[in-house]
């Protein structure tokens, strides 16, 4: 018999580490949402494999429960399909709930599953595999994973952040990236690219912001560079490959090439 909702839940999650947590997300889905299937992650079995399982049960939605990673993981699956993505925060940022107003408290988020709305979103696409908030080379990658590492660590948020940018900082190191716009070429010598699902309000913050999700925009970031925004393979609200802006509203059509060596972040 087909299930309508299967829920998803990364027990790793920031916001559900302790088990009270983690019982507490339980008995609030099990209240509000009693004909949900909730199926959590263990040492034996990982979140691609509960993805797995859950799109081969074809539910009409499939609720990702964790952090962006977490969130990112779930629409890759579901995105060009019929199944409705289903958000619940638990993550430490969440920056794509944060962006879509989705509340980041457990029963507000969990009530939003029974009375929400759905929505369109952009998403972007990169060598082949597709991300709803940001994907970036070099000197983030290292941020990010040096943050992620202190937090798994038993750091609080932002002394991981600032404790892992300054560490990034001193040993980071340049890579070349090539821009293709319309007839014209950049070259840029950088520590750090990112690439963005519609334009930042504050691209340079901790904390990001996107007034939208459905401009139809890839916006990208090079330090002490104007923002610009590159076809990467952006799906519009319906799968359609949609023609991207400048900051100052200029079409353009094309690709990034990096040479040197730079890792790829995506989420």
């Amino acid at each position: 018999m087909k299930t309508a909702i299967i829920v998803l839940i990364n027990s790793g999650a920031g916001s559900i580490k302790d088990e009270r947590d983690r019982a507490k997300l339980l008995g609030l889905l099990a209240a509000t949402v009693p004909d949900a299937e909730v199926r959590c992650t263990d040492a034996h079995v990982t979140m691609h494999e509960l993805i797995r399982q859950a799109m081969r049960d074809v539910p009409s939605m499939l609720v990702a429960g964790g952090g962006d990673g977490t969130i990112n993981a779930v629409a890759s699956a579901v995105v060009g399909t019929s199944v409705i993505l289903g958000v619940l925060p638990l993550g430490t940022l969440n920056h794509f709930a944060t962006d879509l107003r989705i509340p980041t408290t457990m029963a507000a988020a969990v009530e939003l599953l029974r009375d929400g709305v759905v929505r369109d979103v952009d998403v972007g696409g990169v060598n082949e595999r597709i991300f709803l908030d940001n994907a970036g080379l070099g000197l983030y990658l290292e941020i990010v994973e040096r943050r992620e590492s202190k937090q798994r660590a038993g750091l609080a948020k932002w002394p991981a952040a600032i404790a892992a940018t300054v560490q990034a900082l001193i040993r980071y190191r340049q890579f070349g990236v090539r821009l293709h716009a319309n007839d014209t070429v950049l070259l840029r010598r950088t520590a750090a690219l990112l690439v963005g699902t519609n334009e930042y309000t504050n691209p340079d913050s901790l904390e990001p912001h996107r007034p939208s999700l459905t401009s139809g925009m890839l916006a990208v970031y090079i330090p002490r560079a104007q923002p610009l925004a590159i076809d990467l393979g952006c799906h519009g609200r319906r799968g359609r490959e949609r023609w991207l802006r400048t900051a100052h509203q200029q079409r353009v059509h094309g690709r990034i090439e990096t040479f040197a060596h730079a890792c790829l972040y995506r989420r």
